[in-house]
């Protein structure tokens, strides 16, 4: 495949994917990943929950169905584990003018932890905190029961403890909420290729602005 001679930025430049489980986040932060890449940008992927320490807890967390700690307990553990990522992986490569591409942020825990009882603008307030805001944020937006159904499709059926219609719908909510002037909503339940093409366009604008 041909790519493109490197393309250099005058900073880094920050995208985040969000939506529901099921919603295609994380397949089309991997498509602009790969086509950014395939343009000549430096480019990173990576995803909250992480991999490492903390990361790793909330996965078994949410696998064993949230038992056995409170929705604060859980909202720190999303804490931690951002708090580690931003350090260790977004700000260096900010700081070399590379773009991040990252598979949920803060605005999931707003979401989440918002719909199971937290008030959504203190989970905000916690995170702006210490966060960096991102420069772009793609909310692939589509109704709870075609998220389940795709993840049946996908799993054999299996579902996560959270994922249940009622709490999803409350989730979708909170994301319907957010008005930043960053976010750009995008019709999740659209052909892969259709929402593909939105997502390089717009990335692309938002880029040119700061080619060096």
């Amino acid at each position: 495949m041909h790519l493109s001679e490197t393309k250099k930025l005058q900073r880094g430049f920050f995208i985040v994917f969000e939506g529901l489980d099921g919603s295609g986040k994380t397949t089309q932060a991997f498509l602009l990943k790969e086509f950014l890449c395939q343009e000549g940008y430096d480019t990173i992927l990576l995803r909250e929950p992480t991999e490492g320490a903390w990361g790793k807890k909330i996965r078994d967390l949410l696998s064993n169905g949230r038992k056995g700690i409170s929705p604060k307990e859980e909202l720190n553990l999303f804490i931690e584990d951002r708090k580690e990522n931003i350090n260790q992986n977004i700000l260096p490569a900010m700081k070399e003018n590379k773009i991040v591409v990252q598979d949920r942020y803060y605005f999931s825990s707003i979401a989440y932890q918002g719909a199971i009882g937290l008030k959504p603008q203190e989970i905000r307030a916690m995170n702006e905190a210490f966060a960096l805001k991102p420069d772009l944020v793609f909310y692939l937006e589509i109704k709870p029961a075609l998220g389940l159904k795709r993840i049946e499709a996908n799993r054999q059926g299996k579902r996560e403890s959270f994922e249940k219609e009622p709490y999803l719908i409350k989730v979708k909510k909170i994301f319907d909420s957010f008005n930043d002037p960053f976010i750009r909503k995008i019709n999740g339940s659209l052909p892969l290729d259709s929402i593909q093409k939105n997502i390089n366009e717009i990335a692309i604008e938002k880029l040119s602005l700061i080619a060096s």
